[in-house]
């Protein structure tokens, strides 16, 4: 399948990213896989082959909308096919379009990531197309995302979100699909923020549990930029979804509230990390997860301090609740701490539902399923506070036993 995926990125010389794309392939051939193992044990990690990957790169996207319905989205994402409804007076298109009518923008960008995963350099080499967005100097916006496919649908989607400085962006986002297709699907969405800029990127997964789904949400941040990432993930059979910081600039705040929940035979490999370089920055990652049945989460971050981030706070907790004697969990926190002038912390736990809480719940007359479900929307709900009301609404409904 390697040559194949060469030969497609040649045959499409036209294509204005064509170095781009060249390059990131370069880097994917160059990058060794990972052969070492999470744990000694097979449950205690999350498989992911490179085949699964170079499916979603040469993979068929539907060109039918299936059982997409338009709703009241501004941006609808139909099979990697993007549609643009209401563009809120900013600049709205897909990736192909803006290589045409918005070249040096995206160009200004485009190969400005930091990228080190050899399945982000294969998706950044062979995307189908994505989603481009572009907020000018101190302008205000929200846009509603509907990203929807079918699970027979295979594609590789790249996404670019660029603030500008002292711009603000509100982004909700829901991923959702229909059928029991065995597809593979993946996304790099990246987000740049100018000087004083903010944004609050809200998502929801809810792909159907048969597909593959790989994500990487990276943000890059220059001076007193602030982020707000709080992300909902139900979906997938097999998935990796990632969420990373590069504070560059000074003063930087970036804030990640997450919660997953797997049932049945799922794999979820969940990796919430912040880098931080930039003077005065702050990073906060709180992460949940319900596992039940017999599935298996993973859970990890890192909080890395380089050298010359004098004055960085970085705190990173995650903590796991089983809800099965077969359900698996693993989590993985790490400090990275490179100078002697920063407060930092993590925190990790793995736990079942206290037997006290639920005696005390069940001798007021609540029944054991009530119960249960008053300590899981507890464990999770609090965590995303301040979020989208479509997020506090998904996190409720994905709780329900």
């Amino acid at each position: 399948m390697i040559e194949q995926i060469r030969d497609m990125i040649n045959e499409r010389g036209y294509d204005r990213l064509h170095e781009y794309r060249q390059e990131n392939f370069i880097q994917f051939m160059k990058t060794p896989p990972q052969i070492w193992k999470e744990s000694p044990t097979r449950m205690r990690y999350v498989e992911f082959a490179d085949d699964y990957v170079e499916k979603m790169v040469l993979g068929r996207q539907e060109e039918g909308n299936g059982d997409y319905r338009k709703g009241s989205e501004d941006v609808a994402i139909v099979n990697g096919h993007v549609y643009v409804y209401n563009d809120r007076g900013i600049i709205v298109s897909s990736m192909r379009e803006a290589e045409e009518k918005h070249a040096s923008i995206l160009y200004d960008y485009a190969g400005k990531e930091y990228v080190y995963d050899r399945y982000e350099f294969l998706i950044n080499a062979g995307f189908h197309d994505g989603l481009f967005i572009y907020v000018p100097k101190g302008m205000s916006v929200s846009i509603d995302i509907e990203d929807y496919a079918s699970s027979t649908s295979s594609f590789a989607e790249k996404n670019m979100i660029v603030a500008d400085e002292g711009s603000h962006l509100k982004i909700f986002r829901r991923i959702s699909g229909s059928g029991t297709g065995n597809g593979y699907q993946g996304d790099n969405t990246y987000i740049f923020l100018g000087k004083n800029s903010t944004i609050e990127y809200n998502q929801v997964q809810d792909r159907p549990k048969t597909v593959i789904g790989l994500q990487f949400i990276r943000t890059f941040m220059d001076d007193y930029s602030s982020a707000r990432i709080y992300h909902a993930e139900n979906g997938y059979d097999r998935s990796i979804i990632v969420t990373e910081s590069y504070q560059y600039g000074n003063g930087t705040n970036y804030q990640v509230r997450g919660v997953s929940f797997t049932r049945s035979l799922q794999q979820m490999d969940l990796r919430d990390n912040t880098i931080q370089i930039g003077t005065h920055t702050v990073a906060d990652i709180y992460i949940r997860g319900i596992v039940r049945d017999r599935s298996l989460t993973m859970q990890r971050g890192n909080i890395d301090i380089r050298e010359m981030a004098r004055h960085a706070e970085g705190y990173y907790d995650t903590r796991i609740l089983l809800l099965s004697k077969e359900a698996f969990a693993n989590t993985k926190p790490a400090l990275l701490i490179n100078n002697n002038d920063v407060r930092s912390k993590h925190a990790s736990a793995i736990s079942n539902i206290d037997d006290q809480s639920l005696f005390y719940l069940r001798s007021r007359g609540i029944d054991e399923e009530t119960a249960k479900n008053m300590i899981v929307e507890g464990f999770t709900e609090h965590v995303v506070e301040g979020s989208d009301e479509r997020i506090k609404e998904a996190v409720v409904r994905f709780s329900g036993l």
